[in-house]
């Protein structure tokens, strides 16, 4: 596999922010900032199924085929995230709900990003099976003998030379 530079530069851009989310930010920033990822991610997906093109598309819809999974791992961020900020007046976070909230955020991603590579994955091996099974042979046209093709139009030959003139064609003889 090859990969542009722009590509590689892309992903480990991305997973830098991801770990400066979730290892150097402190958990008051961290978790509403994965909750706002969070949020934005499906629309984001919906606008690559819509618009996308190939592998980028496959991988649209297979994150957003994990939909059934994300409520259960949403119910429970809820409820870390609703812990971890019970007591709004000192603006502290528990570290280890903090864990929990970022594992769930985290294990969520993963889960995402899982089914829309094994999407591609399916994409690819479709088209690879595709390429190796070939077709059955086309079967060569035969025309029937009582039809022409005159003037690229198909059109039906006369039974009798002298009713060519009703059908605006001349016909063919070795006498003229």
């Amino acid at each position: 596999m090859r990969f542009s530079l722009k590509t590689m530069l892309t992903t480990i851009s991305v997973a830098a922010v991801f770990c400066c989310i979730f290892f150097t930010l402190p958990s008051i920033v961290a978790i509403p900032l994965l909750g706002l990822i969070w949020m934005l991610a499906p629309p984001a997906l919906i606008a690559g199924i819509v618009y996308g093109r190939g592998y980028g598309r496959a991988f649209s819809i297979g994150c957003v085929a994990t939909g059934g999974v994300l409520p259960i791992i949403w119910l429970y961020s809820t409820m870390a995230f609703a812990g971890a900020f019970a007591d709004l007046t000192s603006l502290t976070v528990d570290k280890e709900t903090a864990i929990y909230v970022k594992l769930s955020f985290g294990a969520t991603f993963v889960l995402m990003g899982m089914s829309g590579l094994t999407s591609m994955a399916v994409r690819w091996l479709s088209l690879r099976l595709a390429e190796q099974q070939p077709g059955p042979a086309p079967a060569p046209i035969q025309s029937p003998a009582d039809y022409a093709v005159l003037q690229r139009r198909v059109t039906t030959l006369p039974a009798n030379p002298s009713s060519a003139e009703h059908h605006g064609t001349e016909p063919t003889s070795e006498e003229d």
